[in-house]
């Protein structure tokens, strides 16, 4: 499915795998393809994480990010997983043959022994068109409360969990406004968008996130395999989550 004007915004992968522990030894070459494949942009983080417990401890590690030119698509490495991620997104076979590049030359690098998950994250911006507002777009179970009679606004989230042959897939819907549109977990991203907000522009996230977990051989070939098993879950969603008219309306050209 391919929307002339889809509210589709960012898209990413990540797979976890089996700790590397000597992953800065690896990154120089890893970084060497990437710049000659579309990603001569680099970074080099450290992250602190808070482990609680009985005793909670902070603990440090190192991100290592990698961004195209025009920073519409980039990639993230830490010593446990890999994420590719773009704002550019055309249709799924391209994305996965990109990500496919980057695990290859990632196991020629490392020789990652095996992957224990694999995610796929789809975030739609769904905006007022063509004179509709944003819960137009949206199937009425998703909306949530209204204000008329409660309260002067309401900002509704709702939450999905659907157990699929191939996973766990959330659904969640969020109201915003502004022109903060990305979810909070992903407000650090550096990436670059072609939607571009006002102070008072309402919208509505729909956040699909469907995420396999188990074990196989970190082998490029069958981790896009199980990529297009997530994706076909997610269309169906999606599918169930917004109204015939909206499609007709993303699958029109506009003025």
């Amino acid at each position: 499915m391919k929307l002339k004007r889809s509210p589709l915004q960012l898209v990413l992968v990540q797979v976890r795998f089996s700790p590397v522990t000597a992953m800065r030894e690896y990154v120089p070459p890893f970084q060497d393809k990437l710049r000659k494949t579309g990603f001569p942009g680099f970074m080099k983080e450290q992250i602190q994480q808070i482990t609680f417990g009985p005793e909670p401890a902070a603990e440090t590690s190192t991100r290592w990010s990698f961004l195209s030119r025009d920073k519409r698509e980039g990639v993230v490495l830490t010593e446990d997983f890999v994420v590719y991620e773009t704002t550019f997104y055309d249709v799924f076979e391209k994305f996965t043959g990109r990500f496919l590049e980057v695990l290859t030359e990632l196991h020629a690098a490392a020789s990652i022994s095996f992957a224990s998950q694999v995610g796929l994250r789809y975030v739609d911006v769904v905006r007022s068109l063509d004179g509709h507002a944003p819960d137009w777009f949206v199937r009425e179970q998703f909306h949530g409360l209204s204000a008329n009679g409660i309260g002067q606004s309401i900002t509704n989230q709702f939450l999905s969990v659907v157990r699929t042959a191939d996973g766990v897939l959330k659904l969640k819907t969020l109201d915003g406004k502004g022109p903060d549109f990305m979810p909070p977990d992903l407000d650090t991203t550096r990436l670059e968008f072609d939607l571009k907000l006002q102070e008072d522009d309402s919208f509505r996230i729909l956040d699909f996130d469907h995420v396999w977990k188990g074990e196989i051989d970190f082998d490029p070939t069958e981790i896009t395999r199980r990529m297009w098993a997530l994706h076909g879950s997610i269309e169906k969603i999606f599918r169930a989550t917004v109204t015939e008219g909206a499609l007709k309306v993303w699958e029109s050209p506009g003025e």
